[in-house]
Formats: C-alpha cells, sequence, structure tokens
C-alpha cells in the first residue's frame, strides 16, 4: 500500500540521510539505515608522522570545512616529491571488514588529477604498509568534493590505526580534508 524510496545521500545535498524510506500518506519515514561511522573526523592537526615543513604545513582550518567545527589543512611544499607520504594520523583502532566504502570531503586549491593523490589506511602506524590505497576522483580546483571511494579488500581491514595522504604525481596544492566516514 506504501511507496518506498532508496535515498543515497552521497548523491544529494541538504540534509538527507542514506535509508529505505516509506511514504505512509503523511510523510516519508525511514525503515531502515545503512551502517556508517566516522573513521577521522579531520578536527585537529595530523600529526602521527609528516613530511619536513618544506614538503608539508599541516594546520587544522576552522574558517573553510564541511562538517563539524574544522577541516584537516595541508599546504603542499615545493620539496615535496611524487611518492611521499606526506602526513598520516593515528586513528583508534577500527574494523572496516563490513564496510564497503569510505566517503570524505576534499577541497585542492589546484584541479588535479585522479589519482594525483591517494587516501591511504594502515593496521602500521605512519601508513607503513597500507592495507588500502585508494586513488583520489579528479577535484575542480577551489571546490568541495563529496568523495565515495570503493575499499579495495574490506575483509583485511580489521584494525585500522592510521590514515594518510600520499603525493602520487607532483603538483603543490593546498588540501583540506573534512569527515572520513566508512559505510556498506
Amino acid at each position: 500500500e506504501g511507496v518506498y524510496a532508496a535515498v543515497d545521500a552521497s548523491q544529494t545535498t541538504g540534509n538527507s540521510s542514506s535509508g529505505l524510506y516509506l511514504w505512509d500518506g503523511v510523510g516519508w519515514q525511514c525503515w531502515w539505515t545503512p551502517q556508517t561511522f566516522v573513521i577521522e573526523d579531520c578536527e585537529d592537526i595530523w600529526n602521527e608522522s609528516y613530511q619536513s615543513i618544506a614538503k608539508v604545513i599541516r594546520s587544522v582550518d576552522t574558517t573553510d570545512f564541511k562538517v563539524g567545527l574544522a577541516s584537516a589543512h595541508f599546504e603542499v611544499g615545493a620539496d615535496a616529491a611524487a611518492g611521499d607520504i606526506l602526513v598520516t594520523e593515528a586513528i583508534t583502532s577500527t574494523d572496516l571488514s563490513g564496510s564497503t566504502h569510505i566517503t570524505f570531503w576534499i577541497k585542492s586549491s589546484i584541479s588535479l588529477n585522479s589519482g594525483d593523490y591517494q587516501i591511504l589506511l594502515d593496521n602500521t602506524a605512519s601508513c607503513a604498509s597500507p592495507l588500502e590505497t585508494l586513488d583520489i576522483p579528479a577535484l575542480t580546483a577551489d571546490t568541495w568534493a563529496k568523495v565515495t571511494i570503493s575499499l579495495a579488500s574490506p575483509s583485511s581491514d580489521t584494525a585500522i590505526i592510521s590514515v594518510g595522504l600520499k603525493m602520487v604525481v607532483d603538483t603543490i596544492p593546498g588540501i583540506r580534508i573534512d569527515y572520513i566516514q566508512a559505510h556498506n
């Protein structure tokens, strides 16, 4: 008798939440919501490990962010080179084995091609041997993008303790990252 709708909030704007909704004749009622949890809220300076100040300047930006009160901000310097893991952040051990994707907000001061930078997830400190090496898709300069990336092998991601940012192609943008989540 009712009408159902599936909503993928990563494809919408506003205050919608992913889930399965039922129209009960009066309004939409959420019937099911997928499991989502925060990996890193990006409310502080990433300081587990980082390159020299000539390669990356780390800060927290309380004026340009998407969720909460701040974003993690990185100004990539001229001494940074392709292949550098620029910065990592220690996180509480997190089991991602039930997840299929990560979602986060990202903004670059210059346009970037897909794969110029990567998000790393690891069960060892400082992303020393990443379990997940995830290409960040193409970005338009000075535009926040909500990015969803499939995990390559979530069954191995049972104790993630470090998240990192790696430069793959030699470019020197300012990058902001906000609110990294896992979901299925």
